[in-house]
């Protein structure tokens, strides 16, 4: 019984690894930039939380990007609320200046992804994300900046 509650909390606590909670930007900074071999996905929701479309698109994002990490075990997640201003340093460095909006890196090289509907997003995420993961995989850029 005791190796079955092991297995079970190595499991849960394994999935749990890739869910970065950090307080402000030098937390998540020293992430991206102490570990850029790492895919990482920065999720920065709108700020208006009374207002029904953005947090509508917030969950609506939210959701999609749940299922993609689950997928994608070697990805590292982090929500942050754009309008914090813990996070502007972030925002500045990542070029980030729109919300909701989705953040990939690897490599120090990104992509932020933020126009058009919650579905659209998340379907140019998909787009990049094969491009990604293969540049993590083979230590290479994830495309040719020109």
């Amino acid at each position: 019984a005791l190796v079955i509650l092991l297995i079970i909390a190595t499991a849960v606590l394994g999935e749990n690894e890739q869910i970065l909670t950090p307080s402000n930007s030098d937390q998540i900074l020293d992430h991206l930039e102490g570990n850029n071999q790492n895919i990482y996905l920065l999720f920065f929701a709108a700020s208006s939380p009374y207002e029904e479309v953005a947090h509508r698109n917030n969950k609506e994002i939210e959701d999609g990007l749940k299922s993609i990490i689950t997928d994608n075990p070697e990805i590292y997640f982090a929500r942050i609320e754009y309008g914090n201003p813990s996070f502007h340093k972030l925002a500045e460095v990542t070029q980030v200046n729109h919300a909701p909006s989705v953040f990939l890196m690897v490599h120090g090289q990104g992509v932020w992804i933020y126009e058009g509907t919650s579905e659209l997003i998340l379907e140019r995420l998909k787009d990049f994300l094969p491009q990604f993961k293969q540049a993590s995989s083979h230590k290479t850029a994830p495309y040719t900046l020109e």
